[in-house]
């Protein structure tokens, strides 16, 4: 089956006008990404009534609808699933925005394949799973490209560090294919997007450590993809940029990651783990146990000067590296690589 997706209404939108996005949850996301790949107007910012929760949409303020009265602009282009539009457009209205400025798309769901090439907005043929990635370095096209390779449309996922629902995020794609998982953010700034945007996974507002327990969180800032565990991260990211040197601090709960999939997920990991704490993950894989239904992939933050320690220790595990993806390395089950590349 062909991948679908949202296609922005660029035959209703003037070429290089000012707008503003209504909706900063998928459907949003995949609107804003598509302007901002061919620069297609000037996104003035993205109204939405959870803007305290979501800060920011790639890059652009999330702010109040109520913004919209005092902002000039030359439309607003909702940005929603059509189960939610007619309420939107209420909102709207009570608020005073006239029905001759709101642009609502009509064509739903459109084949990525077909149409993208058509607006300009990615050259070559389109991959098996669409041309749309949520993730820094296409992590998640891998990842769903290993898991097809071994038969398994719907791989399940436990996601460390969530951070976003969408922004950077390794399992966004995999959530849209119908894949579920857990959600694990420690920022409570943060974690409340997961509720409202990843309602069929299991989202949990704690940290991941060593042990159970309390950890003193450094808050580089209220929303940072930065904020961490460690002392030592923290030390280093304020030697680097002096003026984010004094981070605010709490504590916050912490559980391990076997106790959290013996809870969650009765005791057997999920097929895809995913980890990014910012100088923790080392730490934390290597007190995990995996003793009951191992992850068949591994993707964790892996610092060139860490690769050898990280290969190591998963190697102890039974796990060998696969592919660097930026900042990121996956790692398959020792004997998978060899199936995956046919030999």
């Amino acid at each position: 089956m062909l991948n679908q997706y949202h296609l922005f209404p660029f035959d209703q939108v003037p070429k290089g006008g000012s707008i503003v996005l209504y909706g900063a949850g998928a459907v949003g996301y995949e609107y804003l990404t598509q302007v901002q790949a061919i620069d297609y107007c000037r996104v003035l910012f993205v109204a939405d009534k959870r803007f305290a929760e979501l800060h920011t949409l790639r890059g652009v303020e999330v702010c109040s609808p109520e913004l919209l009265l005092s902002t000039a602009f030359d439309c607003v282009v909702v940005a929603a699933k059509s189960i939610y539009r007619d309420s939107i457009i209420s909102d709207l209205e009570r608020i005073g925005i006239a029905a001759g400025k709101l642009i609502i798309a009509q064509n739903g769901h459109i084949c990525k394949d077909d149409l993208f090439a058509k607006n300009g907005l990615f050259t070559g043929g389109g991959s098996l799973f669409g041309n749309f990635t949520y993730a820094q370095h296409g992590e998640d096209f891998v990842i769903l490209n290993i898991f097809k390779l071994l038969g398994i449309d719907k791989p399940t996922y436990i996601d460390v560090g969530a951070h976003h629902p969408f922004e950077i995020s390794n399992t966004a794609l995999l959530y849209r294919s119908g894949s579920r998982g857990i959600n694990i953010e420690a920022n409570p700034n943060l974690f409340e997007a997961f509720i409202s945007a990843r309602p069929e996974d299991v989202n949990l507002n704690i940290g991941v450590g060593t042990k159970p327990g309390k950890l003193i969180f450094y808050m580089i800032d209220d929303f940072s993809a930065l904020n961490t565990f460690s002392l030592e991260e923290a030390y280093a990211i304020g030697q680097a940029r002096p003026e984010l040197a004094s981070p605010k601090t709490m504590q916050l709960p912490v559980a391990t990651l076997d106790d959290i999939v013996g809870q969650y997920a009765n005791g057997k990991y999920p097929d895809y783990l995913d980890i990014d704490i910012e100088g923790w993950d080392f730490s934390v894989l290597s007190a995990s146990r995996f003793s009951a239904g191992s992850p068949i992939v591994i993707s964790a933050e892996t610092r060139i000067r860490e690769t050898a320690a990280m290969n190591s220790m998963l190697a102890g595990k039974g796990y060998e590296p696969y592919v660097r993806m930026g900042g990121n390395i996956i790692y398959v089950r020792k004997g998978i690589k060899k199936q995956l590349l046919g030999g």
